[in-house]
Parts: structure tokens; sequence; C-alpha cells
């Protein structure tokens, strides 16, 4: 074509990676907003799916929790109807609550509660840093049986594995 001048612009794999990842999440924004719920990740269709699944603690802030956590910390969200959700968590001796919104990658904990049972320091620490990292989530991957939920710096708050 006459006239037109065609330039190359040298394209790094950076900004690839960065404009593939836009485009997925345009195009999952555009297709899941369509939807009532996602219960799974965008990412991996063969994961657990989200709502339903009981989802024990591996990590609080980034780091194996400095206490032994048995199998009885957990998270689980549920539909308490076809637009509403709730989640509930144990992590030491407290019952933990909160409404949940989700839409496509995106989660966010509302409304956040518990119960108030003296567990000892170290304890009580370790759910407050759970109740912490769950009030900044807005992000949640879900990968085979790994559920991780990121804040809004991507930074991990908090990592699951289905039981």
């Amino acid at each position: 074509m006459e006239g037109i001048l065609a330039m190359k612009i040298p394209v790094t794999a950076s900004a690839r990676a960065r404009a593939r990842w836009l485009l997925t999440a345009v195009l999952c924004s555009s297709v899941l907003a369509c939807t009532e719920q996602v219960a799974t990740s965008p990412i991996d269709a063969r994961a657990r799916p989200l709502i339903g699944t009981t989802w024990r603690v591996l990590t609080i802030e980034g780091a194996a929790p400095a206490l032994a956590l048995d199998s009885a910390q957990y998270l689980r969200i549920v539909a308490q109807n076809r637009r509403t959700l709730s989640a509930t968590a144990r992590v030491a001796c407290n019952s933990i609550f909160a409404n949940v919104d989700t839409m496509s990658a995106s989660i966010r904990f509302d409304g956040i509660g518990a119960s108030r049972v003296w567990c000892g320091d170290a304890r009580n620490s370790l759910e407050e840093q759970f109740v912490r990292g769950l009030a900044e989530v807005e992000y949640f991957v879900v990968l085979g049986d790994t559920l991780w939920l990121y804040d809004g710096g991507r930074r991990e708050r908090l990592r699951f594995t289905a039981r």
C-alpha cells in the first residue's frame, strides 16, 4: 500500500504478558458479566469450585502460621440464595463470618465479624492476622486444589487447600 508507513515497535515479553492478561481479563469479564455467580477461577476450568468447597488454611499474610494449624481451620463460602454469598471460617477458637461479593476473579469480604472467645495471645493474634488479610482481599485464583487470595497490590494475603 502506497502512502502508508509501517513501523515496527519493539515489544518486550513482559509487555506482551501484560497485554495478554488484560485481554483475558476483559474477555472473561464481558462473558462472565452475564452470569449470576462465578464458582471457579477463570484461569483453571478444572479447579475446585470457590463456592461450596471447604478450604483449609495454608498461609496467612504470605507465610505459614507460627502456630501449627489442624484440619479444623477452614474457610467456606456458600450461597445463601441466588444472589447472596456468605463465608464462615475458623482459625483458632472463634467463628468468623462475612458477606461475600464475587465477580470473575474479584472477591470482597464485607461485614466481617467473629465470636469473642479468648484463645490466648498467640492464637488471638493469628485470628487478627487472618481477619485483616480477609478484609484486604480483592482477587482470587483457584488452580486445582489451591485457593489464593490477593490484595489490591496483588500481594498474597491467604492461601488454602481444598479438604
